[in-house]
């Protein structure tokens, strides 16, 4: 457990310094509105900060993803930017997936 990381560790300043950063995990099965996201190169390759809100919060939040499933739904729906999300786990698997 010592090797883990925090999503704030992983985020590089200046993508989005005023949201406040969130575990994914802690957002399955809740909506919440999309407003941005950055791709970035880590380690692990690549993977996407995303900022978002709460429904009826004003703060902004971010969380990080490097899930490809994520990825390119992000990429298809960035144009139509805001939009309500939610994040879930597929049936019996371990990937994010949106709807």
């Amino acid at each position: 457990m010592e090797n883990l990381k925090r999503v704030s560790d992983l985020i590089p300043p200046g993508v989005f310094p005023d949201a406040i950063p969130v575990e994914i995990e802690d957002l399955v099965g809740k909506d919440i509105v999309l407003e941005d996201f950055e791709v970035l190169t880590g380690q692990y390759g690549q993977f996407s900060v995303v900022c978002f809100k709460y429904m009826n919060d004003e703060k902004f939040y971010s969380f990080a993803c490097g899930g490809v499933v994520v990825m390119k739904k992000l990429a298809k729906l960035r144009e139509s930017f805001p939009v309500i999300c939610q994040l879930y786990h597929p049936e019996g698997k371990r990937y994010f997936e949106m709807r």
